[in-house]
């Protein structure tokens, strides 16, 4: 939809008067489906709880019993079996890395020793955002900073355009 760039100020007001009305209709529009996806969303919770807790409850059952005799049931040949329409099994949980809790202690260890700080230790060198742009406001600074083509770059304008909230209407959501 093309809408023409207002030609006075009287124009302009009658497209923000519009703006207003399509965002608090978004706004309502959005109210009501939260609404509704809320309502549906307990409705159904509320059915399925039952099977929840009673699934959570034979699950807690079955696994010390298959963990008992898992050996029995698989024949040291499988890691599952099919039983009552169900898949019963375990499988392996992905290795993790045991590390002693000072971390940053243990990573400053392993940096000076020549074996290990390339292979084993990550260092990693950035620019220092804030502190240049203070640098490139200290007198002092400002020079050495610029030889490496760091300067400050003006903020551009950017258009806005919001619905002014007013009372009795619906609260902006976002």
């Amino acid at each position: 939809m093309d809408i023409a760039a207002p030609q006075s100020k009287a124009e302009a007001q009658a497209r923000c008067e519009r703006y207003a009305e399509i965002v608090s209709a978004i706004t309502a529009g959005e109210t009501r489906r939260d609404a509704g996806i809320a309502e549906l969303n307990a409705k159904c919770d509320a059915i399925m709880e039952p099977f929840v807790t009673q699934r959570d409850a034979l699950v807690a059952a079955l696994e010390p019993w298959f963990f008992a005799n898992r050996d029995e049931l698989l024949e040291g040949k499988r890691k599952s079996l099919e039983l009552g329409g169900c898949t019963l099994g375990a499988r392996k949980g992905a290795d993790t890395l045991g590390v002693p809790d000072d971390k940053d202690g243990l990573a400053k260890k392993l940096a000076k020793l020549p074996w290990a700080k390339d292979a084993y230790v990550k260092t990693k060198v950035s620019l220092d955002m804030p502190a240049i742009k203070r640098g490139l406001g200290d007198k002092a600074d400002r020079g050495k900073l610029k030889r490496y083509g760091l300067k400050i770059v003006p903020g551009v304008d950017a258009f806005f355009i919001d619905r002014t909230e007013q009372s009795g209407t619906a609260a902006k959501i976002g």
